[in-house]
């Protein structure tokens, strides 16, 4: 009886020990809590310091109101936090000073289409149209035409536009 009893209360004491240990040591009262996840807290510094890039990109184009550059970045910036129609807005800077550009008009179109709640409506096809009479492989326009066909179930079509971005070399 003597060897039975012994294995059993050896186990019995490490599973104590290493429970013990865990809660003193590991990770328990992180995992526990329902508390801001760390992915969570990741999503909010990045949306900080969107924020913060965006204040700054502000500032920077009242200073020089002809950088196209700080334009096209205060665009992508805006687009990231779902401010749709300031992106548009930003865009329109761009082209003021660039002119009109397919690829510009490409990010033009893209940020309509989720302004739309990812619709092609007659304001996002017109930039598509325009973008593509300049450019009929440009990547922003083909990529949003290639996303939408998918989300539609239109998957060769999607394919199709892909394609021709890969086929491009862009």
């Amino acid at each position: 009886t003597h060897s039975i009893l012994w294995p059993i209360t050896l186990s019995i004491f490490v599973i104590a020990f290493s429970f013990t240990f865990y809660l003193k040591t590991g990770a328990y009262q992180q995992l526990s809590q329902p508390a801001v996840t760390a992915a969570h807290q990741k999503s909010m510094t990045e949306a900080q310091q969107t924020l913060a890039n965006i204040k700054q990109l502000n500032e920077f184009v009242e200073k020089e109101p002809d950088n196209s550059e700080a334009w096209y970045s205060l665009g992508q910036q805006l687009i990231s936090l779902g401010k749709f129609q300031q992106a548009m807005d930003a865009y329109d800077q761009v082209i003021r000073i660039e002119g009109k550009h397919a690829d510009l008009l490409g990010a033009k179109a893209q940020a309509s289409y989720y302004k739309n709640n990812q619709q092609i409506v007659s304001e996002t096809q017109r930039f598509i149209d325009e973008a593509l009479a300049l450019d009929p492989k440009d990547p922003s326009t083909n990529i949003l035409l290639g996303m939408h066909n998918f989300t539609q179930k239109n998957y060769q079509q999607a394919i199709n536009y892909w394609q021709t971005i890969v086929d491009a070399q862009r």
